[in-house]
This record gives C-alpha cells, sequence and structure tokens, in this order.
C-alpha cells in the first residue's frame, strides 16, 4: 500500500511539513509544496508498477484504487449509516 506521511521513509522524513505545508510559506514560496507533491505522485506511481521515465514522457500516471475499505465506507454511506468520515493527524 501506500505509506503515510510519518512512517520511518515517509514524506515527512523528506520534507518538514510546517515548511513545506505551511499556508504562509505556500504564498511566499509555492514551489515548495509542488516539489514535494510531485514527488509524492511520482512515489505512488512508482509503487504501482510505473516509472519515472514513464511518466515523463507519457504525462501519465498510475493512480491508486480505492480498497476494501474505501468501498465499505461507500455502501453504508449509501445505507444512511454514516455521513461522513473525519480523520485526526496527531503531532508530537
Amino acid at each position: 500500500g501506500i505509506p503515510d506521511f510519518r512512517s520511518p521513509g515517509g514524506l515527512w522524513e523528506r520534507y518538514d511539513p510546517f515548511e513545506y505545508c505551511n499556508y504562509d510559506q505556500f504564498k511566499q514560496r509555492p514551489e515548495l509544496f509542488w516539489r514535494m507533491a510531485r514527488e509524492l505522485v511520482l512515489d505512488v506511481h512508482c509503487q504501482l508498477g510505473g516509472t519515472k521515465e514513464e511518466a515523463m514522457r507519457t504525462g501519465e500516471f498510475k493512480i491508486a484504487e480505492p480498497n476494501a475499505a474505501h468501498r465499505a465506507i461507500v455502501d453504508m454511506e449509501e445505507m444512511g449509516i454514516v455521513s461522513g468520515v473525519v480523520t485526526q493527524v496527531m503531532l508530537s
């Protein structure tokens, strides 16, 4: 699967979220965010069997598909059991 941001080797090991995902910083230096976003998209593409060369040549990227848990949440939403999903990020 796609690793989360905080795991060893995750995105936050390579990019400080307070620098790359800070709104004020984005207004001043948007290229920082876009550099990080590009790497994330390329990482996912490669984890799904693509290559960086292929992505750069064709401009097409492999994308992650919903898994069984995602589909179950959609089913529960359609049944009226779930009306939304909230996630929480814990920073130490």
